[in-house]
C-alpha cells in the first residue's frame, strides 16, 4: 500500500485554520481497528522546531498525534466538523458534544 505525500489532507479534518499547520498527507484504513497515516514534518516551523538541531521537537510530534486522532474520528466515524475535542493527560481524548458534557 502506497501513501501519498504530495499534499496535505483537508485542514477541516484536523481543526486547523492555516494550511501550514496541517502535517498529515494521507490516510488508509487497513481494517476496523487498523489505520495507516502519512505525515510530512517540517524541518523548521514557527511554532514547532523553532531551533534547528537535527531533532524534531516533541511538541511537533504531539501535534501530529493530535491531528491523527481528530482525523480518524471525523473520517472514519463521520463525527461532525463542529465537534470539539479536549485532550488531557488524565482522561485521554474527550469528545465534547455540548457544554453540558463538560460537567
Amino acid at each position: 500500500m502506497l501513501l501519498e505525500n504530495c499534499q496535505t489532507i483537508k485542514k477541516q479534518l484536523v481543526h486547523r485554520i492555516a494550511i501550514n499547520e496541517v502535517f498529515l498527507t494521507d490516510m488508509k484504513q487497513l481494517s476496523n481497528n487498523s489505520n495507516v497515516i502519512a505525515a510530512q514534518l517540517p524541518k523548521t516551523h514557527m511554532y514547532f522546531n523553532d531551533v534547528e538541531n537535527g531533532y524534531y521537537d516533541a511538541t511537533l510530534l504531539l501535534q501530529v498525534f493530535r491531528q491523527v486522532s481528530i482525523c480518524i474520528t471525523h473520517h472514519l466515524y463521520n463525527i461532525s466538523y463542529s465537534t470539539k475535542f479536549i485532550f488531557s493527560l488524565d482522561t485521554g481524548c474527550k469528545t465534547v458534544w455540548d457544554k453540558s458534557s463538560l460537567d
